[in-house]
């Protein structure tokens, strides 16, 4: 018993985490792009 509630604490972590992780990645991509096509925006002007 002991051992199956590590195991399911282990994973709802493990869940969480992956979760956590890729918001930020999805969000740290999405603020590159920004940063990127302002940069276009500046060198046409």
């Amino acid at each position: 018993m002991y051992k199956f509630l590590l195991f399911v604490t282990t994973l709802t972590f493990g869940i969480i985490y992956f979760w956590k992780y890729t918001i930020l990645l999805e969000k740290y991509n999405y603020d590159i792009v920004e940063i990127e096509s302002k940069a276009d925006l500046a060198k046409r002007k």
